[in-house]
């Protein structure tokens, strides 16, 4: 009996335990959960769309010290849109898929397949609903791509083994003697520009690296080009054009009446010009300076880079420079007004002309004369038999339907020939015949 009594004891004490686990772990679940719609409540009022909630939610729980700030740009979405779909405003590498690049008028010729160079010798501009995909912040909002929202200030946690991280595999990785002979260390040197201009280092080693690349074999700091020996322009500070060599000689024209005859001082004075002309002026995120949407003496035109994908890419890389990111990092972040109701999603799909570059029947002459604008056509002749389309696309990539030999009935014989671009859109082209009652 005392040996029973013993263990309804134990067990009555290990569901009292169990129960109380079960309750407190209730508590908890409850209270997390409690927290949860607290912070969302948070966001809304702050004047975070729905839309943008859930997203920075699920960020808050992997990093609870980051702080999240709404930009009320107080512009409409289309109507910016609209504006950083200008010709030559966004652009996107000639190489890249043809889906990503502007087929507006003056951006495209659709009879000759060919794009509009505005920079360079290789950028063209970018297609609307490309340019809508990297401008809606909700694409972005994850651990990753989210530090093209950070805040470009300089910060106490930003360590030169930050900047290293980001010049690693690059040009600048190692130290190099400098024009005036002294040794530069690019890391040590980018946290002390960043310290005293008071600009993140990691963003000025991000766009050094955004704007040279890995190798960083560019005549703008080769410190040799000719009528320009011993300049140096890191940043690209004031190279535009529209050739290579117009790119490059007017950045070096910059960088000699700035006196950069150093690259310790092209790396100060660029930083210095980014401090003073975009930080200082509300642009102080990489989004704001690939969409100005903040300064308002110069909406849309204030840009830093031309480059689509810039802050995308830059806010990669300067996320690569946190070793430790459960860091108090601030992240300032647009809203527009009457946003799609969804992120804005894109595919690239390929070429999308579906142009005929010519079209003949048995060397016939078709009214009108072809033009690959004009999609009807018509011929008469004095009998019927047989006679021999022949058609040729624009794109290598297009493809063609009803071409060849067809026989003619007495009257009018429609043919359609169709020209399917690569990305699926379907051009119709109309030939109408009239054939008279064969002779005897």
């Amino acid at each position: 009996m005392l040996r029973n009594k013993k263990r309804t004891a134990t067990a009555l004490l290990t569901g009292a335990v169990l129960v109380t686990s079960l309750l407190q772990a209730m508590c908890v679940d409850t209270a997390a959960k409690t927290l949860g719609t607290d912070y969302k409540e948070s966001l809304l009022a702050q004047g975070f769309p729905q839309s943008y909630v859930s997203l920075l939610t699920s960020l808050h729980e992997s990093y609870p010290q980051w702080v999240f700030e709404p930009v009320d740009t107080g512009l409409e979405w289309n109507t910016v849109l609209e504006q950083e779909s200008v010709n030559g405003v966004n652009l996107v590498a000639k190489s890249a898929d043809d889906s990503k690049k502007s087929t507006a008028e003056g951006a495209y010729d659709w009879e000759t397949n060919t794009w509009t160079v505005y920079d360079g010798s290789s950028w063209v501009a970018a297609n609307p609903d490309y340019i809508a995909y990297y401008m809606d912040p909700r694409n972005f909002l994850n651990e990753t791509d989210i530090f093209q929202f950070e805040s470009l200030s300089y910060s106490d946690s930003q360590t030169i083994e930050g900047v290293q991280a980001i010049l690693s595999s690059t040009f600048m990785e190692n130290p190099v003697e400098d024009a005036d002979g002294t040794t530069l260390d690019y890391a040590a040197a980018l946290m002390e520009i960043g310290c005293s201009t008071g600009v993140s280092p990691y963003h000025l080693a991000s766009r050094v690296r955004q704007e040279q690349g890995l190798k960083g074999t560019s005549s703008m700091i080769s410190g040799t080009y000719k009528g320009y020996e011993g300049c140096y322009n890191f940043f690209n500070v004031g190279a535009a054009g529209t050739s290579t060599t117009q790119v490059i000689q007017k950045g070096l024209s910059y960088a000699k009446n700035a006196n950069w005859d150093t690259r310790y001082k092209s790396l100060a004075g660029g930083a210095q010009v980014i401090a003073k002309n975009y930080i200082a002026m509300g642009q102080d995120t990489l989004y704001f300076q690939k969409f100005n949407v903040v300064y308002q003496k110069n909406l849309y035109r204030h840009q830093y880079m031309a480059n689509l994908t810039a802050a995308y890419t830059e806010g990669r890389k300067m996320g690569q420079g946190y070793a430790d990111k459960q860091q108090a990092f601030v992240f300032r972040i647009p809203v527009y007004r009457n946003m799609p109701e969804k992120a804005v999603t894109f595919s690239q799909s390929g070429n999308p002309n579906n142009y005929l570059k010519s079209l003949t029947v048995s060397g016939q002459k078709l009214t009108p004369d072809f033009s690959g604008a004009q999609v009807k056509y018509s011929l008469i002749l004095p009998d019927t038999g047989s006679i021999t389309i022949k058609a040729a696309p624009v794109s290598g990539k297009a493809t063609l339907s009803l071409t060849g030999p067809k026989k003619l009935k007495k009257g009018t014989n429609t043919f359609t020939i169709r020209c399917k671009a690569e990305n699926g859109s379907t051009r119709k082209y109309q030939l109408s015949i009239v054939c008279s009652e064969r002779k005897k």
